[in-house]
């Protein structure tokens, strides 16, 4: 095994600096600190000024940070996996989890492509996936090999031999029992009457059909494992083969829908599958989540759609929604217009035109059915366009035509054709990429290709696409199939494929330097962030805070206490007054070690982030306050809550660091703060502090007054 490339990175520390401070600033964490540089016990916590603190492999030079998730064919973790990784131009082997994960891996050269091999019982590694290039930045690849569907264990314990066949079976048995499909309406998950807005909803017309399957024992599927002293030995797994469509049991419920809808709009339901995964929210389990809303904008259902595109696509009379209201309604036609920035739709029977109603339209977004079938026909309405600018869409075969409707889902049709014709402009290419990527990462790319963007950007919306859509994640039996890449495709309409970038230079290992007497002075132009850790920066979590008193008897009823209903409730926090979308800011340097994206709950907190702070990293003020009541606590706790957005950066599964005054999302009216979107409606930013991040109750437990962390705010009569 080569020996991966790195980059020995130092920090000399300053005065006032902690080791807490530095591994905030370098994203890292204090014990990884520690164990590079050999400390133990006090002195985590003692620094030297000029000791040269030895970083881990430099973020900056890292393109994509890469989580492998290993699954059999029936989607469930494979118990640490053993891979072997070829990227950066050498090779790595890796053991995951019990979870089936492997990494993050850092990868510097996301150009440079990935090779991945699984390690089976027989010692034999078998590529399960190759990718040319991997997408920028931090991502998750789920790998579900037809070579993995797990009979039970693909690891050797000491002492235990291979088992017998009929083990084998009976492991099948047990943790994958024959399914069958529910019987349920075809709409998979309908969300409730109320919401639909009619009950003629339940029964569409010329939509998909909506009688109930009937349960069906479904093709089994033989894999090959080795067992029995390592001779090859059949066991069936019972694994979904109808159509050859290959899904999660969390999505089986959608089978009927994407096999009806496919064929009725001439796609293949591989395709179709790819598309809807690659646009659905997605619940804990993986499946796509008919219930959907966005906190920040219109975006809902299943297929995530807009308002104004959904009622866009209501109009093409290859909608299941078109059909259903011409049905119900009698309608000839449904047609939109624009008022304005609105969009509006109306019914016409002959010449009489009859406005139609948004609000029960929209509603159909939450039926399965429907949000399948809109996602198929606006795929259809971009290709249509893009054939009529003269593309020869009719020539692709069906994975192609997936990935050529997502692109021009992502770009918008005129978009897609600019960037596959190669006309997007140098100035919208500059713009776009910083917004995908990141301006420092942006400005990376873009100088691998002379600084110019605009053939930067095709390039990563080409790799971005390819990992979106891949119609074989969604086959039982690829038979061999190779989907071509967006490039190829674009190459294919007589567009422009994606120009391929320089090679990054991968620095070679050089010795860390642990301490020094004199350290050398930064060099000129260097990026010396000056002190960090330890230096009590403190700011406020709103840019003006004031003291809500809107629907409250006074202003004290948004301070901290047994302040409510004539001093007999409890306020766990401090309200802030603040408009939906206001910015919110880190109190501190901290790490943000939990958060909810829940914009649309009723109840409760609502979408919220938890930040975690060092008390080292408190102003003096604030550290002495907070250790006179709990001396031993080495950390406070700052939470947000009513959110209606949060910075999509902080996703990290072991917290993120984030340095005072970082933005974190905005305000919002999430959770039992429904309704209150302005100041005058009572609008605010629930904030508290918290000395511990277990057992948080109802009650004032686990909490503190907020208002001496603040900076100042202003207290209304």
């Amino acid at each position: 095994m080569s020996a991966m490339a790195t980059k020995a990175r130092t920090y000399t520390v300053k005065s006032g600096d902690t080791l807490w401070g530095i591994s905030q600033h370098f994203d890292t964490d204090v014990e990884t600190l520690a164990r590079l540089n050999h400390l133990q016990g006090r002195q985590k916590h003692i620094l030297s000024i000029g000791q040269v603190i030895v970083l881990p492999d430099a973020q900056d030079d890292v393109d994509t940070e890469l989580t492998i998730r290993v699954l059999d064919l029936a989607f469930r973790p494979i118990k640490r996996p053993k891979l072997k990784l070829e990227f950066d131009a050498g090779h790595k082997e890796l053991v995951g989890s019990d979870q089936g994960l492997v990494g993050p891996v850092k990868v510097l050269d996301h150009a440079k492509g990935l090779k991945v091999w699984f390690k089976e019982l027989d010692g034999r590694y078998a590529l399960i996936a190759e990718h040319e290039a991997l997408p920028l930045g931090k991502k998750q690849l789920t790998l579900t090999s037809r070579r993995m569907l797990v009979r039970g264990k693909y690891w050797v314990e000491q002492g235990s031999s291979a088992r017998a066949s009929a083990d084998v079976k009976r492991e099948i048995q047990r943790t994958h029992p024959t399914p069958h499909i529910p019987v349920q309406p075809s709409s998979g998950s309908p969300a409730p009457a109320a919401k639909v807005g009619s009950s003629a909803a339940s029964k569409p017309a010329a939509a998909p059909a909506t009688t109930a399957p009937k349960p069906q024992q479904p093709q089994p599927v033989v894999k090959e494992t080795r067992v029995d002293g390592g001779k090859p030995q059949q066991a069936v797994g019972a694994v979904f083969a109808e159509g050859n469509l290959h899904l999660s049991p969390a999505n089986e419920k959608y089978r009927k829908l994407l096999l009806d809808i496919s064929k009725k709009h001439a796609l293949t339901p591989h395709a179709l599958a790819a598309l809807i995964n690659a646009e659905a929210s997605k619940l804990e389990s993986g499946e796509w989540n008919a219930n959907a809303q966005a906190g920040s904008s219109s975006a809902a259902g299943l297929t995530q759609f807009l308002n104004r595109t959904w009622l866009q696509v209501a109009t093409d009379k290859r909608s299941a929604v078109n059909q259903k209201l011409k049905a119900d309604h009698g309608y000839e036609q449904v047609n939109g217009q624009w008022q304005g920035d609105t969009y509006s739709i109306y019914g016409k029977k002959g010449k009489v035109k009859t406005d139609i109603k948004s609000a029960p339209v929209l509603a159909l977004r939450f039926t399965p059915a429907y949000s399948i079938d809109a996602a198929a026909v606006y795929g259809l309405i971009n290709l249509d366009y893009l054939a009529d600018k003269g593309l020869n869409i009719a020539a692709l075969a069906p994975e192609d035509k997936a990935k050529v409707m997502y692109l021009a889902h992502h770009e918008g049709a005129a978009g897609a054709l600019d960037v596959i014709k190669g006309a997007l402009t140098e100035e919208r290419a500059a713009e776009l990429l910083p917004i995908q990527v990141g301006a420092k990462k942006a400005k990376e790319l873009a100088g691998r290709f002379d600084g110019k963007y605009a053939l930067a950007y095709p390039y990563w919306l080409y790799a971005y696409t390819d990992s979106k859509i891949n119609v074989v994640n969604f086959m039982v039996k690829p038979d061999g199939l190779q989907p071509r890449t967006m490039s190829d495709i674009a190459k294919a309409l007589n567009g422009q494929a994606a120009a391929k970038p320089k090679a990054k230079a991968v620095p070679a290992p050089s010795p860390p330097t642990r301490q020094t007497a004199n350290p050398p002075a930064p060099a000129a132009g260097s990026s010396d962030p000056g002190t960090v850790g330890g230096i009590g920066k403190l700011v406020n979590p709103l840019a003006v805070c004031t003291i809500r008193t809107a629907g409250l008897a006074s202003a004290r009823s948004a301070t901290f206490g047994k302040v409510r209903n004539n001093n007999t409730k409890n306020h766990q926090g401090i309200d802030l007054a603040a408009d939906s979308g206001t910015t919110i800011y880190a109190v501190a340097n901290g790490k943000v070690i939990s958060l909810s994206r829940a914009f649309t709950a009723t109840a409760n907190f609502g979408a919220y982030v938890l930040l975690a702070v060092d008390v080292n990293d408190l102003p003096e003020k604030q550290r002495k306050h907070y250790q006179a009541s709990y001396p031993n606590n080495k950390e406070v706790y700052f939470f947000y809550a009513h959110l209606s957005e949060i910075d999509a950066a902080l996703d990290k599964p072991n917290g993120k660091f984030v340095t005072a005054g970082k933005a974190l999302g905005k305000t919002g009216a999430s959770g039992n703060a429904k309704g209150m979107t302005t100041i005058a409606k009572g609008g605010h930013l629930h904030f508290e502090v918290r000395h511990r991040t277990n057992d948080i109750g109802k009650g004032l437990g686990g909490r503190l007054d907020p208002l001496p962390f603040l900076v100042s705010y202003t207290m209304p009569k």
